[in-house]
């Protein structure tokens, strides 16, 4: 049998018998129902926790116990292997993780673009390539491509359910945040409550090539089952001084001419897109390119023409949800 309280080493281990299935809570192990709290593993380790090991039983706990009782740093070792978490670290997966009612952003996923892009794409891309937000009221925001159309949708309890299986975001927490990747490759970012997580689904391992699919998946698949968001734009205006692009340019329709507008085509700097809303939007969307490839080339942009004799790249993406008046989304919304 398991005692009540353990103390070995200046560590001790507190079993409290509770029922209820395996979660995790108050970033303790809970499972069989049994919660193991571990405190003071070590030197400079004042708290260190076990993530949830679902179906673990209670032979494991003993297990676990008797490397307690163990002098040598190779049972420690053991021990710690099995991941440690600080409380505003773990995820709770009770019945509905996501939608609390809370407000504010609860989950966040995003995946940014390896390497260097040219301004336009820069700016559409800035707050993430491929993204997925989810409020504490289930309400869900998508994009399966920053040059495209934003999607949204009200998640029902069993779409809730399929997210958070389909995210696999019981790994999150024992996963190591890591910026080992491949040359040019994307970043990944996690985020549910207060659990945070970044790596890259290139070169940083398996587990996080594994959740690379998943979140493109589940980005795919709630964008099919939203809504467009018609709303405010964000666009970006360049010169263009290589006319190699085939395509008519289309007029204008703001007042304010493309020149007034007009940036280099070298240098994008995060947060200085401009803004549409209103009239203004909808004069702006109804020219706007979704991404296409015509004759192998790919235009993420509607080229664009006001009568002065010059031809203009015009770059739109979606105005997301939370952003600040700069476009972008504030720190830890990811």
């Amino acid at each position: 049998m398991l005692p009540a309280a353990s103390h070995v080493m200046g560590a001790s281990t507190m079993v409290e018998r509770n029922a209820g299935p395996a979660s995790v809570l108050d970033g303790c192990l809970r499972f069989s129902s049994t919660t193991i709290q571990l405190r003071g593993l070590g030197p400079g380790l004042s708290t260190w926790r076990g993530e949830t090991l679902g179906g673990t039983s209670f032979a494991l706990l003993e297990a676990m116990t008797d490397l307690l009782a163990s002098p040598s740093r190779l049972a420690w070792a053991l021990l710690l292997g099995l991941g440690a978490c600080g409380g505003a670290g773990n995820a709770d997966l009770g019945a509905h993780p996501i939608c609390t009612g809370e407000p504010g952003v609860r989950l966040a996923v995003r995946l940014v673009g390896g390497g260097p892009a040219p301004p336009g794409q820069a700016m559409q891309g800035e707050n993430g390539w491929r993204l997925l937000m989810v409020n504490g009221s289930c309400h869900a925001w998508a994009l399966d491509d920053a040059a495209g159309r934003l999607w949204q949708t009200d998640l029902t309890a069993q779409a809730e359910a399929r997210l958070v299986e389909g995210l696999k975001v019981s790994t999150w927490g024992a996963l190591v945040s890591t910026n080992v990747s491949c040359p040019d490759a994307p970043g990944l970012s996690l985020r549910l409550a207060e659990l945070r997580r970044h790596g890259s689904p290139c070169g940083g391992g398996a587990s996080w090539e594994d959740l690379g699919s998943a979140a493109n998946l589940q980005i795919s698949s709630v964008a099919e089952a939203g809504t467009i968001v018609d709303g405010d734009l964000r666009y970006l205006v360049i010169e263009e001084e290589v006319k190699n692009d085939t395509r008519a340019a289309v007029a204008w329709p703001l007042a304010t001419s493309l020149a007034s507008l007009a940036t280099d085509g070298i240098n994008y700097q995060r947060g200085n897109s401009l803004k549409a809303s209103g009239a203004e939007a909808t004069k702006l969307a109804a020219i706007r390119t979704i991404p296409v490839t015509t004759g192998g080339v790919y235009y993420g942009f509607t080229r664009v023409t006001d009568g002065d004799g010059k031809t203009y790249q015009l770059y739109i993406r979606d105005a997301l949800p939370f952003e600040q008046e700069n476009g972008l989304v504030p720190d830890g919304t990811f």
